[in-house]
């Protein structure tokens, strides 16, 4: 076997992702247990901030053993690593951006659902579509809303916020205003381009940010387990949708930019 591939065996027998999973628990518990939009703020705030974190931390995981390259993916900047999650996952032909199904069926297939284990997977065709879709959602949401982190770091620039109702109107008088879409949580963040200040808005369900987290970490749970077992026969974990009304209606998030002020 290789150094590489040792070093590599060496720092994922280490790696303990049901911290993430314990964490994710714990806000999906509050968010359920409270009723007041008031006292689900905070946690709205640290399960969205947790999540983007969740979803680099993804990124790097994969990076790592599909590469078979641990060091330089472990120590990528940010630019790098947001520069890196773009070039593998979209690809850009006659102008257009289109989500990468290719390199998503290769991790899924070799990563995922294990090369000697897909025979055993029930529904496999409905699985990789539905895992496909909410990794397409989270790497969306994370090159979208990236600036967060760095707002939630320093938290004087971010704020939570409660249930929200998206309306537009067209701009003249008595003109009828219709209802986009309503979100049980909103976030917002301040961010500084040059000398010019803009609020974020993002409004959510958190439920759906749930579904999105425990699909990461049945992901990265089962690329570490293939990692481990070095093509060996081995029990996986698969998520699969028992209420597809219900996983769906919590689809969907609405995103605004409002310029605030010049700094002079």
């Amino acid at each position: 076997m290789s150094t590489i591939k040792t070093e590599i065996q060496e720092h994922y027998r280490e790696i303990d992702f049901s911290l993430w999973q314990k964490a994710i628990n714990m806000y999906c518990d509050k968010l359920l247990t409270l009723k007041k939009d008031e006292s689900k703020k905070v946690w709205i705030l640290q399960l969205y901030s947790t999540y983007l974190q969740m979803i680099e931390v993804f990124c790097i995981n994969l990076f790592a053993i599909t590469e078979n390259n641990l060091w330089e993916n472990l120590f990528l900047n940010n630019r790098g690593l947001r520069n890196k999650i773009d070039n593998r996952f979209f690809t850009t032909n006659q102008n257009k951006t289109r989500f990468c199904t290719k390199f998503t069926t290769y991790l899924l297939d070799n990563w995922v659902f294990g090369i000697k284990e897909k025979e055993q997977i029930n529904n496999l065709p409905e699985k990789r579509k539905k895992y496909t879709q909410m990794l397409k959602e989270a790497i969306e949401d994370y090159l979208k809303d990236y600036d967060l982190l760095n707002a939630y770091k320093h938290g004087f620039r971010v704020k939570s916020h409660g249930s929200t109702t998206i309306t537009m109107k067209a701009e003249k008088s008595n003109a009828p205003v219709f209802k986009i879409g309503s979100f049980n949580a909103s976030i917002s963040y301040l961010k500084k381009k040059g000398k010019t200040v803009d609020r974020h808005d993002i409004s959510f369900n958190w439920e759906r940010i749930m579904q999105k987290a425990y699909f990461l970490l049945s992901i990265m749970e089962n690329t570490q387990k293939i990692l481990l077992n070095a093509g060996t026969e081995i029990k996986l974990d698969t998520l699969a949708v028992t209420d597809e009304m219900e996983f769906s209606k919590h689809f969907g998030v609405s995103r605004f930019k409002t310029q605030l002020f010049q700094i002079n």
